[in-house]
């Protein structure tokens, strides 16, 4: 009976050191985002907006940006749902929306500016349930060669509290695009997205996320312990009954 339930604790303890050893790490590409989301990834791809080719829109006043927005664009008002629920695009200050071919951009994208004179500027990306990975692309406002950046990416846990991770400085060259994504088990919560030279932020486009709640470690592993007395128990209730 002692070796049954020396066996029983024993993958009690094996199966919960396993969940509470959370992957967290930066995603190569899309691919690699795509196989972890799976069919709960959606993706905001800011095209709702109609901004002709060549055009960028600069909307004054919109700290924040997500489905519920309503912005006044050259007198029309427009909104809601511009973004997909589930996300929302903060501490722009102001937006600017920029169509297809203006700064070397694709596809529709956003970027927030304040010209302020202080050097650096942050979009925060805010998940409404924390996602297990997300990835978006970056790209720089490049009006001239002479107008360089550099950018951080600051990652916080379920909460939006804790900081679960900063990157090394990224560079950006000019009208070029590059993907940045991460994956924790536990949950992300929200981004920080921070250039550090100008008074604008980085361009965001095709922000990737996942629309079904994380589920808590902690619930499964007591769970586990749980159904690890239940087998435990009727064995020292037999012994006391011998």
């Amino acid at each position: 009976m002692m070796q049954k339930t020396m066996s029983v604790v024993f993958i009690m303890l094996f199966l919960s050191g396993t969940l509470c050893c959370v992957h967290a790490d930066v995603l190569a590409d899309r691919t690699a985002l795509e196989s972890i989301l799976g069919t709960n990834a959606v993706t905001e791809d800011f095209e709702t907006l109609a901004v002709p080719l060549n055009t960028a829109y600069g909307i004054p006043g919109v700290d924040v940006l997500d489905a519920t927005s309503v912005l006044v664009v050259n007198t029309m008002t427009v909104g809601p749902g511009l973004v997909i629920p589930g996300v929302a695009f903060s501490d722009l200050a102001n937006l600017s929306w920029i169509g297809e071919n203006i700064w070397g951009q694709p596809s529709r994208s956003i970027l927030g500016w304040n010209y302020d004179g202080i050097p650096g500027h942050t979009i925060t990306i805010d998940f409404e349930n924390p996602t297990p990975a997300c990835g978006l692309d970056l790209s720089i406002l490049s009006v001239t060669p002479f107008d360089p950046d550099t950018f951080n990416i600051k990652v916080y846990g379920a909460d939006d509290l804790g900081l679960i991770y900063t990157s090394p400085t990224i560079n950006i060259d000019f009208f070029t695009r590059v993907f940045w994504g991460f994956h924790d088990d536990n949950g992300i919560g929200k981004l920080e997205v921070s250039s550090t030279m100008q008074d604008w932020s980085a361009i965001v486009d095709n922000v990737t996320f996942s629309t079904a709640a994380v589920p808590e470690p902690v619930s499964s592993v007591l769970f586990l312990f749980g159904a690890g007395y239940l087998l435990i128990k009727p064995s020292y209730r037999n012994r006391k009954t011998l």
